[in-house]
């Protein structure tokens, strides 16, 4: 999803015609996208070990930085005209989603095991990692926060009740 918000940025974010060589050069010079490369690239080896502290205190900040973002950005008063885009994201992210794929998982006749975390995975709230992109990029900023915002705590109330009906109690 991360390469869909890019693309999105890519096309709606600047003025001038996008090519596809421009929306490629936003992917390929994404920072996740460069850092998967770098440890694809890096044999394993026990030698590396040293930097697991490093690389584990960096990535415990990432996930606060990021709520924080979002954080700034959330106003509780929202504006009229985001309130059905939202509420279509909203259902959509967190019943519609699940809905399809528990019926998919139905009519081809999938085992539980593996649809019941397919379900969970798709009652999840949006993803962080794109509406920062969105953000940063100065596409709705205060419409993509207060999405992420809402679906997030209505996810609280969503999900406990996704994960009963799965498992039957």
């Amino acid at each position: 999803l991360s390469i869909v918000a890019t693309t999105v940025i890519a096309v709606y974010a600047g003025a001038r015609q996008v090519s596809a060589k421009a929306v490629l050069w936003k992917i390929v010079s994404f920072p996740p996208f460069i850092s998967m490369l770098f440890a694809l690239c890096i044999p394993s080896t026990q030698a590396l070990g040293i930097f697991l502290p490093l690389v584990n205190a960096l990535a415990a900040t990432i996930l606060p930085l990021a709520m924080l973002m979002i954080g700034l950005q959330l106003q509780l008063k929202i504006d009229p005209a985001h309130r059905a885009p939202m509420l279509v994201v909203t259902v959509g992210q967190l019943i519609l989603w699940p809905v399809v794929v528990a019926l998919l998982g139905a009519v081809l006749a999938v085992r539980d095991e593996v649809v019941q975390p397919s379900v969970m995975q798709a009652a999840m709230p949006p993803m962080v990692t794109p509406a920062i992109l969105l953000i940063a990029a100065g596409l709705a900023p205060r419409f993509v926060a207060s999405t992420l915002g809402v679906a997030t705590l209505l996810s609280c109330i969503t999900i406990p009740l996704w994960a009963r009906w799965l498992l039957g109690a």
